[in-house]
């Protein structure tokens, strides 16, 4: 009896379904825009600077402050409670940035010269 195999396809790491969806969204808001010849989206009438906790502990910042902010899709955000209750919310850098200048100083005694010149042990 001869056993089929099947081949295993090789398949590229997709993208996650949120990012596609926020990547698509961006894209037809930005045609939207320039279709309608404004270079700046539009004041939006209504709640401007206040949000409700949903059911599930969420809570929707207004537009107008996400702007005012700089706050832009797939950024990550930090949290931080002060003593009288309020809550700041800030940009995190991102993770790589925070390795910059980690090795800082750890090579300052390090003579290269002197070890090239003593060689490798045989």
């Amino acid at each position: 009896m001869v056993a089929k195999v099947k081949a295993k396809k090789k398949v590229g790491r997709k993208k996650s379904a949120a990012k596609v969806a926020t990547s698509r969204v961006e894209k037809t808001v930005a045609k939207t825009l320039k279709n309608k010849g404004i270079s700046q989206p539009v004041q939006r009438a209504g709640r401007t600077t206040t949000s409700r906790l949903s059911a599930k502990n969420q809570i929707t910042i207004p537009v107008e402050i996400l702007r005012k902010a700089g706050f832009k899709v797939g950024e990550d955000f930090g949290f931080s409670v002060k003593a009288n209750g309020h809550i700041s919310v800030y940009k995190l850098e991102p993770r790589i940035l925070r390795l910059i200048g980690a090795g800082d100083g750890l090579y300052d005694d390090f003579d290269l010269e002197a070890e090239r010149a003593a060689g490798w042990p045989e």
